[in-house]
């Protein structure tokens, strides 16, 4: 899950929505707006600079 302005990326569980990890996506300011998830992994872009995390 996109954390927005807080910079973090939640792993929440699709059935009943339980929060099973939480990072952080950048030191500093991040806003985390987006997130693709396929069979490789997720990705995450961040509005506040031109980078795409895995």
């Amino acid at each position: 899950m996109a954390g927005g302005d807080s910079g973090r990326i939640r792993v929440v569980h699709a059935g009943d929505g339980r929060v099973l990890a939480t990072h952080r996506a950048a030191d500093g300011t991040a806003f985390v707006n987006d997130v693709v998830v396929g069979c490789g992994g997720a990705w995450f872009t961040d509005s506040m600079r031109r980078l795409c995390s895995a």
